[in-house]
């Protein structure tokens, strides 16, 4: 067992599995052994403005409690007459802000007013921002159940108190906090890192998720998950690596609801009308 530092781009390029790899296993056997055993780039998954703000401004917040050091603004005068990325000026202030990632004003206000939401939510600030004595942020923690080898990567840990991790979403109504939790299978993510602290310091802590809206009114919630829910992602936990051993054991990924013909029903109502929610 083993907690480190490290960057991103090598915690993801560990052999070890991690949370989000499990869930695609639960998923689909196929989409696991194609994305993560064979890395075909047609089953990756695609970037988008969430993954920007996190690549940008997750550590920036984390380790320097700072959004903003996670980027440059580009000044206007520095832009050619269309506002391109091109000339002289722009050049020579390329050079001297390598290293952080560049953006025009526009480009980043969402991200800003994000930020300020953080800010000014007193239990997120008190989470992810305040000084506690012995945190620690962006933490790797490696670990082996029952043979298989295990990893994952910890926003923040505050001793004796709780471990924080920050997303984002698109409504922060606590209904839909609580769809996007099941949907994500995020309860697996809470159990999985619970446990992954727990070989590490050996100490259970709550796990607590800070949501925070990528678009306007740009609220941030401070959520919890009850035992029940917690113990429902400890079992898939386990369940997924025990059929995980065994696929690896048999080497066969393909997925079983492939291998014969299901009779359906018709849907009901209230069926049809979450599917018709859950799509917008």
């Amino acid at each position: 067992m083993m907690v480190m530092r490290m960057a991103e781009h090598c915690y993801h390029s560990l052999p070890q599995v991690s949370w989000a790899q499990l869930v695609d296993f639960l998923d689909s056997p196929q989409l696991y052994y194609k994305r993560h055993v064979l890395n075909d780039p047609a089953w990756r998954v695609k970037p988008n403005d969430v993954a920007d703000f996190r690549n940008s401004c997750h550590e920036a917040i984390l380790v320097h409690k700072d959004a903003t050091k996670g980027y440059c603004i580009i000044p206007n005068k520095v832009l050619s007459a269309s506002g391109a990325r091109a000339g002289k000026a722009w050049k020579e202030w390329e050079a001297q802000n390598r290293g952080v990632a560049h953006f025009k004003s526009y480009e980043v206000a969402p991200w800003n007013a994000m930020w300020r939401s953080i800010q000014e939510c007193g239990p997120a600030n008190d989470l992810l921002l305040a000084e506690h004595p012995g945190s620690l942020e962006e933490r790797t923690i490696l670990w082996d159940c029952n043979g298989v080898g295990l990893r994952c990567r910890i926003d923040r840990v505050i001793p004796g108190r709780a471990i924080v991790d920050l997303k984002t979403c698109a409504n922060a109504d606590l209904n839909a906090i609580g769809r996007e939790i099941e949907t994500r299978k995020l309860f697996i993510q809470a159990a999985f890192c619970q446990q992954g602290w727990q070989e590490a310091a050996d100490e259970k802590l709550d796990f607590i998720f800070v949501f925070v809206e990528k678009y306007a009114p740009f609220r941030t919630v401070c959520v919890t998950i009850d035992a029940a829910w917690l113990e429902v992602g400890m079992e898939k936990f386990h369940t997924g690596l025990q059929r995980l051993q065994a696929c690896f054991n048999a080497d066969d990924f393909s997925d079983p609801i492939c291998k014969t013909v299901h009779k359906l029903a018709q849907p009901t109502a209230a069926n049809l009308k979450s599917e018709l929610v859950e799509e917008k």
